[in-house]
């Protein structure tokens, strides 16, 4: 799901969302399962192993292609707008009325075409990623093609038609979205907001598993015990996970603490309450990256070592890869849910902003 050039002219250059892949995917793996499950359902009346192979794959591809359907994953487009100095991100692909996010030029450091290497039990592929790199460092990439000539002419297209060193005016406030509560106090700010939960997401995870599973009984006469005892303990572990995690994510909030001293993130509902606290004193830049293909669920707390890390190119060497390796894993990550962009980016200055009002420290 990256972003394609849709209109370029002086001022004004709008990247629209391609979904083509995930429709033509989703909808294979749908009419794939379908069939399959309603065959699978007549055909266990004379054979049930047999019909639990072809049903339980049915069900597999069904609920996957119900999962690629329903993924969504950014705004449907992104609009470098200099008149409004700044990038704008609309829902829809058409890009027309207020816009649910803004990143200001003056919060951008740069745009860049960075080479990525991706290794595998294949071998190594490079692709080119077009990043816009924030002043805090973190990039958010709009557009990656395996040829390094795409990605530079659309760089040079933007370059050609939008000016990001514009700075006439002081950048304009997020819009509210009225998904965060805030109560502020002289020294504490507490703010709360609902974890987005998407029930068709987990029912199709939970098809796609339970599918599964109902396809390897179908094999239970063509496997040694161990083999199928041991195939099966697995992914009954999954469906368990699923539906904990279904279960989980029901009526969930964060519920943020700024004082002078000390941030904390704690959880509210559901199972499983996770939380944990910071010194003020140790913080030193509150972000996320963007990625259109990922789902980034988490607003990560970074330290000044930890945002050295994760900010400069990648280390060489087994012990260099290792350093940091054991940084990141120590960092504090803020669940999120599935908030938009739009929403994590206000929650990311709204956090930032509270900080400083509390506690006078000013954050990247």
């Amino acid at each position: 799901m990256d972003y394609r050039l849709a209109e370029a002219q002086p001022g004004r250059a709008v990247l629209v969302r391609s979904r083509t892949l995930q429709f033509v995917l989703g909808g294979l793996f749908v009419l794939l399962g379908l069939p399959a499950a309603g065959l699978g359902a007549f055909v266990a009346l004379a054979d049930p192993l047999l019909g639990a192979k072809l049903g339980g794959f049915g069900l597999t591809f069904f609920g996957a292609g119900v999962l690629v359907l329903s993924r969504r994953s950014g705004p449907g487009a992104f609009v470098f707008d200099d008149a409004q100095e700044a990038l704008l991100a609309y829902p829809s692909a058409e890009a027309r009325g207020e816009p649910e996010g803004r990143l200001a030029y003056a919060s951008i450091e740069q745009l860049r075409v960075k080479r990525q290497v991706h290794s595998s039990s294949e071998g190594r592929s490079v692709s080119y990623a077009l990043d816009v790199v924030k002043k805090d460092g973190v990039s958010w990439t709009l557009y990656t093609s395996q040829s390094e000539g795409k990605a530079r002419d659309l760089l040079r297209d933007l370059q050609a038609n939008c000016n990001l060193t514009r700075r006439s005016r002081e950048p304009a406030p997020l819009p509210e979205s009225g998904t965060f509560e805030v109560a502020r106090e002289a020294e504490r700010t507490i703010i709360r907001f609902r974890k987005p939960y998407r029930v068709v997401t987990q029912l199709a995870a939970f098809m796609a598993v339970g599918g599964l599973s109902l396809a390897v009984l179908g094999f239970r006469d063509q496997m040694p015990n161990a083999v199928f005892y041991a195939v099966f303990a697995f992914i009954t572990l999954v469906l368990a996970a699923v539906t904990v995690g279904a279960v989980n994510g029901l009526n969930k909030h964060g519920v943020l603490t700024v004082t002078p001293e000390r941030f904390r993130s704690d959880e509210q509902g559901g199972i499983i309450k996770a939380w944990f606290e910071e010194p003020i004193s140790q913080l030193h830049a509150v972000c996320f990256s963007y990625r259109p293909n990922e789902d980034q669920r988490v607003l990560m707390l970074l330290n000044r070592q930890q945002y050295d890390v994760l900010t400069q190119p990648p280390p060489e060497g087994a012990a260099a890869v290792l350093s940091t390796a054991l940084s990141v894993i120590g960092v504090r990550k803020i669940d999120v849910g599935e908030l938009g962009l739009a929403q994590k980016l206000e929650l990311e200055q709204l956090i930032q902003s509270e900080v400083e009002r509390v506690s006078g420290k000013r954050l990247l």
